[in-house]
């Protein structure tokens, strides 16, 4: 599933069903009608509230993922299977003090066996031993093979805990100019609506 542009404004909003409607994700967001409907529902979120801060995310309107410039959809995908996240079987204390210890013992065996077979650590029998290591050894040699750059293993690492199941990817959407135009005209709508916000922030 392609990811789909997205902003967001927050407030003092204590509510998380109000906080989470002031998120836009939508591809149709520069559709007038749209922005006209999400002016409603903000304008119902900070009703009543003396200050509010308006953040806005230039990733909505185009950004890219760096690491699916780095590895093939093939590297990508093992990258995904090495560092699925299972969560707890249920709700309990137990289960979710078990699913972490699973989880930290999980991501300590994938940075020490990527650190082996790049020879930043010796690679031990204890290491060999690893469920991921014949894996990860593969990969960095897929890797090697297209990529002219040497494999780095903490960007390797940090590829593949921005693309496990515990959040979606990192945004990915290159707009065109055209679209960019569009969906500026519809934040201008929006933002033009709003009353003066006691803070802006930007992320770029």
């Amino acid at each position: 599933m392609a990811n789909k542009p997205h902003s967001s404004l927050s407030n003092n909003i204590s509510s998380k069903t109000q906080f989470e409607q002031t998120s836009i994700v939508d591809d149709k967001f520069h559709d007038t009608n749209t922005a006209e409907k999400m002016f409603e529902v903000i304008s119902k979120a900070i009703e009543g509230s003396k200050a509010y801060l308006l953040d806005i995310d230039l990733d909505f309107f185009s950004t890219k993922n760096p690491f699916r410039d780095m590895y093939t959809e093939e590297q990508y995908d093992v990258l995904k299977n090495l560092y699925d996240f299972i969560g707890p079987a249920d709700d309990s204390i137990s289960a979710v003090n078990e699913c972490q210890k699973v989880r930290t013992r999980q991501l300590i065996e994938l940075e020490l066996a990527l650190k082996a077979d790049l020879k930043v650590i010796p690679l031990t029998n204890e290491i060999k031993q690893f469920n991921c290591y014949s894996d990860i050894s593969q990969l960095i040699a897929s890797i090697r093979e297209t990529s002219p750059e040497t494999p780095d293993w903490e960007l390797i690492h940090s590829a593949g805990m921005s693309c496990d199941n515990t959040d979606p990817e990192l945004p990915h959407h290159i707009s065109t100019e055209e679209e960019i135009k569009s969906l500026m005209t519809a934040a201008e709508t929006l933002v033009a609506k709003l009353p003066r916000p006691t803070l802006i922030t930007m992320s770029r």
